[in-house]
């Protein structure tokens, strides 16, 4: 049950990195 946890956890933040870099991207474009 942790091992879940830990994996959706590390996946919440590189999903959230990921869509922080594209708005970061997108405001620079603009």
């Amino acid at each position: 049950m942790s091992m879940i946890s830990k994996t959706s956890r590390k996946n919440r933040v590189k999903l959230a990195a990921t869509f922080g870099l594209l708005v970061f991207i997108g405001h620079e474009c603009v």
